[in-house]
């Protein structure tokens, strides 16, 4: 039998295609499932892989590096500035596509596979990070290859007595990140009781990286948690639009960002004061090809790496302290303490 290393969501579609995969293509399935901060059961998300008929299931905690060597990158290169789409999903793609190419060459597999179908620009996305990531491996697609009605995949579902949770359409997908939740429906931002106080957020930045928050030094992990409850609590980065889906289909997409979006605010604050005219000029056109770059998947390209290289030579001045007001939805900025002494910065640092 063959051997086959597949991206595994836990989702009811891509449990399907597991099955399907060992079914069609007699196939032994290896699962690779990486915790982004979805907060999922992943003891679960193993046993069910399991269950469908993995020989065997992995499941890693990627959220450090994903905040450390993705988030954090295009942060700082005012990528996170459009609050209209979903940065953090696109972020997992390359990082997706690098662990799993590393646990088929761990397995001594040729073929890897994943689950993306329904969003062809997703699909094409995620198969560009998997071929620069291996390009020596081959990329299968079941659910495109299987090419099953709902009825079809609940009726394959049930003749393999499959523990499979709800079958979920475009329509109603839920993505959860550390950057961000969204939402094709009204099940995230809704019922939430937003705080009529205000309340006062003081963040440190070295070299444009966050590095404490309330005069307390924390890794950037802490900064994202603890930014989410503060500013979910106050109503912060909440928002709505209408999205097209691959299918045609017209949902009313919510987003939660909070944490994100005071961050990014703080930062393009701090920088509006430690750059020149002209920087910041040049920081608003790589920050417009950078979206440009994750939005086609080139992650791992010379443009992003080139583009990383100026961020890193305009950031190095962008040091101080921001306080981000946040009151029924909307944050302000107060004050913002450019740190233009080596001595200032030492102290951030600490």
């Amino acid at each position: 039998m063959s051997r086959i290393v597949f991206a595994y969501s836990g989702s009811a579609r891509a449990s399907i295609a597991l099955r399907w995969m060992i079914e069609a293509w007699q196939a032994e399935v290896v699962t690779l499932t990486l915790d982004f901060g979805q907060r999922d059961e992943l003891d679960a998300v193993r046993e069910r892989a399991l269950a469908c008929g993995a020989i065997r299931a992995h499941v890693l905690d990627e959220r450090e590096r994903f905040a450390r060597d993705y988030l954090l990158r295009a942060l700082r290169a005012g990528a996170a500035s459009d609050a209209s789409w979903p940065l953090g999903h696109l972020l997992t793609r390359p990082l997706l596509a690098r662990q799993l190419v590393d646990v088929a060459k761990m397995e001594g597999v040729t073929q890897i596979a994943h689950s993306a179908a329904g969003d062809l620009q997703d699909r094409l996305r995620l198969e560009r990070a998997l071929r620069d990531a291996g390009p020596e491996l081959m990329i299968r697609a079941p659910l495109v290859d299987a090419d099953l009605t709902d009825e079809e995949m609940l009726a394959f579902a049930d003749e393999h007595e499959l523990p499979i949770p709800r079958l979920e359409t475009s329509a109603s997908a839920i993505d959860i990140n550390l950057w961000e939740r969204t939402d094709n429906g009204d099940r995230i931002a809704n019922g939430r009781p937003v705080q009529d106080s205000e309340a006062d957020v003081v963040l440190q930045f070295l070299r444009g990286t966050p590095v404490g928050l309330n005069g307390v030094t924390m890794p950037l992990l802490e900064i994202l948690s603890s930014l989410d409850t503060i500013a979910a609590a106050h109503g912060i980065g909440r928002t709505q639009q209408l999205v097209r889906l691959a299918d045609g289909t017209v949902v009313s997409q919510r987003r939660e960002a909070p944490a994100a979006m005071v961050l990014d605010v703080a930062l393009q604050q701090l920088q509006r004061l430690a750059l020149p005219p002209d920087a910041i000029d040049d920081a608003q056109r790589i920050a417009t090809l950078y979206r440009d770059i994750l939005a086609r998947g080139a992650w791992a390209g010379a443009s992003r790496r080139g583009c990383d290289a100026f961020v890193d030579a305009i950031q190095t001045g962008v040091s101080g302290m921001v306080r981000v007001r946040l009151l029924r939805g909307s944050l302000s900025v107060m004050n913002c303490a450019f740190a233009d002494e080596q001595a200032d910065v030492a102290h951030l640092s600490r």
